[in-house]
């Protein structure tokens, strides 16, 4: 069964953990268990694990515990404040592993999973009345990287008093909680091009009954994506992944033709997204 992870270094994770008892019935295990001199909590199967390090430092899990995925319930921060809750695998693309993880590695990406969580972020957005907070899948960023267990983010944003929102930390416990009891299996793609948030692919995920996104390369990187790490976003994608997606308008015009001969030599089908609902 999945593993939640959580960190004491980050106020929504500690929040988010605290839901996630009180919600779901997480109890201190009796063995005596523990995780960097934690408790080890647990609701039926489902662990709940707590960290002293940053979620992002966390490859270490994996030696602690063997699981089918980590879900990393977490916050997320940026610039513009913006209240979100977000959907996301990890990676770093380049040579650049600014936050955590190793450069050109990536974590292996569970499509499906993902797709149930924004599916379920979505739901709790609307159920619990969080109309400010806006719902989107983020391209693969940052770590941990090096796990051979399949891995996902969970996240609030996007700065402290939306971290310290008891009920956006209700809306992502009930969000992992879900995901880690269980998750029907979807046609696995991978995304390339676009802005750093996914507005084109979050529509896909959100609206078709069939296709989930596991990694997703943005235009940022493109420039200097090795064609290597194509290869690998699909071999570290838990599923196979059956097609790929191209954000076509959010591509540049000097990377559209270096994106079409990557997928033509890897054999794969490509479709752009403006042309996903006419597939049905």
């Amino acid at each position: 069964m999945p593993i939640i992870v959580t960190s004491d270094m980050d106020l929504a994770s500690v929040n988010i953990r605290k839901q996630l008892i009180a919600m779901f019935g997480f109890k201190q295990r009796t063995d005596g268990l523990e995780f960097d001199g934690h408790h080890v909590y647990a609701s039926g199967e489902i662990l709940l694990i707590s960290s002293k390090r940053d979620l992002v430092d966390c490859d270490h899990v994996e030696k602690a515990f063997k699981t089918d995925l980590f879900i990393f319930a977490s916050r997320h921060r940026s610039e513009a404040r913006k209240p979100g809750l977000l959907v996301h695998c990890t990676g770093n693309w380049t040579e650049e592993a600014l936050l955590g993880g190793r450069p050109y590695e990536l974590a292996v990406a569970p499509a499906s999973a993902m797709k149930e969580a924004l599916r379920e972020l979505s739901k709790q957005k609307n159920e619990l009345g969080l109309g400010s907070y806006e719902v989107t899948m983020e391209c693969t960023h940052h770590g941990p990287t090096s796990l051979s267990t399949p891995l996902m983010f969970v996240e609030v944003g996007s700065d402290e008093e939306r971290w310290s929102d008891e009920v956006a930390a209700k809306a992502v416990a009930s969000t992992v909680y879900k995901v880690a009891k269980g998750v029907n299996c979807f046609k696995s793609t991978l995304g390339i091009g676009g802005p750093h948030y996914a507005p084109n692919f979050t529509k896909i995920v959100l609206s078709s009954p069939e296709i989930a996104v596991g990694h997703i390369i943005p235009n940022y990187v493109l420039q200097g994506l090795k064609k290597e790490m194509v290869r690998k976003a699909i071999e570290r994608t838990l599923e196979k992944v059956e097609l790929v997606v191209l954000d076509w308008k959010g591509l540049r015009g000097e990377h559209r033709e270096f994106i079409k001969q990557i997928i033509n030599e890897l054999g794969l089908e490509s479709v752009k997204t403006h042309e996903i609902a006419k597939r049905g």
